[in-house]
């Protein structure tokens, strides 16, 4: 069965070390335990992992280990977490400057903690990973993009964060706290208003603190509002709450929060770890602008532009499809068939017809992930190539842009009058074993309802 990630897991203690290791295997990952120090890094560049997980050693030698992993140009892009440390401050700022992607001290080291805050960082990491794969699709096609920066950021030394909060008594504490990190926080009361705000304007987190909200909609409102949204989905977003404080922090998670803190006034770690979301915004930043400048020249359709021509999408869904069976990794792909095109051809002519089709390739184009391969596949169908996405959340996808097109009208020459509403059918295939090319796109296709 396809993994979700492939993951090195480094922890001293054998039981612990297996009680991981199982609970990341039965939740789809690909895991690797090592319990010595001692060569621990060469193990990691024998398993090329798409994750390190450094678990429970001293401190230092807990330290030292991430530190080793990053001054080794082989296994520095790989993100890793540092779990069980002491909650002490000179210890999480060492962890921000040597650049670990996540920190979890010992109250938050069980099994469910580790996969919940895994997730944004898998996600980043199979970002970077199809980046370097569509990056070679594009230099067999002629254009070349320079990769040199791609995990080089500048360190969140100074960042323009949003603070969330009804009490406006925390907010000034905090504010005072940020800015004498070199932060520049601006501060909102409403959920509602401050999701304007985030459309509006360009923030590198969210602080959001729940010590007097009841009513749970308004954290999960703004929490579903930025990762339902393309241009903000990954939008670093810490909690601040009260143990008793509705709700849950489970539900805060699944909502979306990549960091949910307790209530006990420790500013530095609230600092802290506010720092550590803006790197990780700042990392994701370095890798999704290259994506930009991939979509140009041979790789793209020549009469719609905004989505890769047919010969592009061909050659990387094959290397796309030999990558995923290569790690037993999960590849989806989903068909998107438009046949309103072909009575807007027979009835206003094949201009109009490319006019509606460009229109339909800019809007793919803006609701998927940077690292989904939009393509032309024929008269009127386009193909989406998803990494590392298992098929129901393909689904998902699926059904969310066929929905958003039937929703939305277009508007074509000044002789067609009339708003045009479109017809969309969607088809979606998993990789499976042994499978091909051809034979994932005619599964794809024959899923279509």
């Amino acid at each position: 069965m396809p993994q979700s990630a492939h993951i090195v897991l480094a922890e001293r203690n054998d039981d612990i070390l297996k009680e991981r290791v199982s609970a990341l295997t039965s939740n789809g990952f690909g895991a690797h335990g090592v319990s010595d120090p001692d060569g621990f890094v060469d193990q990691v560049k024998e398993q090329q992992p798409d994750i390190v997980v450094v678990g429970r050693f001293k401190n230092e030698t807990a330290l030292d280990m991430v530190e080793a992993l990053k001054s080794d140009p082989e296994t520095a892009p790989i993100p890793v977490m540092l779990t069980g440390v002491r909650g002490e401050q000179a210890i999480r700022d060492r962890a921000v400057e040597l650049r670990a992607a996540d920190i979890l001290e010992q109250a938050k080291t069980n099994p469910d903690m580790i996969l919940t805050r895994l997730q944004s960082i898998r996600r980043l990491a199979a970002m970077r990973s199809e980046l370097f794969r569509r990056a070679e699709t594009c230099a067999d096609h002629g254009v070349a993009v320079d990769l040199s920066n791609v995990g080089v950021y500048d360190h969140a030394e100074t960042a323009r964060l949003l603070m969330v909060s009804e009490s406006s008594e925390y907010q000034a504490d905090l504010y005072d706290a940020l800015l004498g990190q070199g932060l520049d926080a601006i501060m909102e009361q409403a959920p509602y208003r401050a999701a304007n705000r985030l459309d509006d304007n360009g923030f590198d987190a969210v602080v959001i603190t729940a010590t007097l909200y009841d009513d749970r909609e308004k954290v999960l409102y703004l929490s579903s509002h930025i990762r339902n949204n393309t241009r903000l989905f990954n939008m670093p977003m810490l909690v601040v709450k009260d143990e008793d404080t509705d709700p849950d922090e489970m539900v805060l998670y699944r909502g979306g929060a990549n960091v949910v803190l307790p209530n006990d006034k420790d500013y530095s770690a609230l600092t802290t770890y506010t720092l550590l979301m803006v790197d990780r915004r700042r990392l994701w930043s370095s890798v999704v602008g290259p994506y930009r400048n991939l979509k140009q020249g041979a790789v793209m359709d020549p009469d719609i532009g905004a989505v890769h021509s047919a010969a592009f999408f061909d050659a990387h869904l094959e290397r796309e499809v030999k990558n995923a069976l290569a790690r037993d990794c999960y590849l989806s792909l989903a068909v998107v068939s438009i046949p309103t095109t072909v009575r807007i051809e027979k009835d206003y002519g094949r201009e109009n017809a490319e006019l509606l089709l460009k229109q339909i390739a800019d809007w793919l184009s803006g609701m998927v992930k940077a690292s989904d391969a939009v393509g032309r596949l024929g008269a009127y169908q386009f193909g989406i190539i998803m990494p590392a996405t298992p098929e129901k959340e393909a689904n998902q996808v699926a059904f969310r842009i066929a929905g958003i097109l039937q929703n939305s009208e277009f508007h074509l020459g000044e002789e067609v009058m009339e708003a045009i509403h479109v017809l969309v059918d969607c088809g979606v295939a998993t990789i499976e074993p042994f499978d091909t090319p051809k034979k994932i796109m005619t599964r794809a296709r024959a899923a279509i309802g």
